[in-house]
């Protein structure tokens, strides 16, 4: 991937579209690469991951549906703003947790713009929800398989604790009472796998020919 990113990087200048396809590429191949480890597929943080990538999928499928390079420019600018918003935060108001590291996240803020001529967009950079981009960008399918039930993951609801953290006694006279139990949940890795291709296939149509699969070649 990083020999087809060399061989259609045409210019040094602010490409959002490229950037954003490739982008996109690595970043999914590096949350997969971690899902690799072993015991993290088949655990709370697979999941977590698994919706990542779906929401990659949904967007670059949506961006490159409407094919404008504004968007494209608007998306870019967000991640910015966010960038930029943390490091007005820290800076004045927080210490920074120790995952943060406030020089790289100044230098993303205003790497493109002076950081004073970047807005801080606190709504969505598409002017919608994931739900409506995945319809219009045709995986509706895809949101409807992996987001309801990944997004318990992430935000700790019942189903989630009950389904990684808890286990059925199977003692009639407990009345099925639930204990806790750690245990393997279903590997995500294939589903994951499967999201990773589509979005490698959209890269293959906006920037020909890039051929390798996950799980083969296609």
């Amino acid at each position: 991937l990083k020999l087809h990113w060399s061989m259609t990087h045409s210019t040094t200048d602010i490409d959002a579209k490229h950037d954003g396809v490739f982008g996109i590429s690595f970043y999914v191949l590096t949350i997969l690469d971690e899902l690799l480890v072993v015991g993290l597929g088949t655990g709370i943080l697979g999941r977590l991951g698994l919706r990542t990538i779906l929401e990659c999928h949904i967007s670059l499928r949506y961006l490159l549906l409407k094919g404008d390079k504004d968007l494209w420019k608007k998306w870019r600018t967000y991640g910015a703003g966010q960038a930029k918003l943390n490091a007005l935060r820290f800076d004045e108001l927080m210490e920074p947790p120790k995952f943060i590291n406030i020089e790289t996240i100044e230098a993303i803020a205003g790497e493109d713009l002076w950081e004073e001529f970047i807005n801080i967009d606190l709504g969505s950079w598409s002017g919608s929800d994931l739900r409506k981009m995945s319809d219009k960008a045709g995986v509706k399918p895809a949101y409807d398989q992996h987001y309801s039930w990944t997004s318990g993951y992430s935000h700790g609801t019942w189903g989630a604790l009950r389904e990684s953290c808890f286990e059925t006694c199977a003692n009639p006279v407990h009345r099925l009472h639930r204990y806790p139990k750690q245990k393997p949940l279903p590997d995500t890795l294939h589903d994951a796998c499967a999201l990773v291709n589509e979005i490698l296939e959209d890269l293959s149509k906006s920037y020909p020919d890039f051929k390798i699969r996950l799980l083969g070649k296609k």
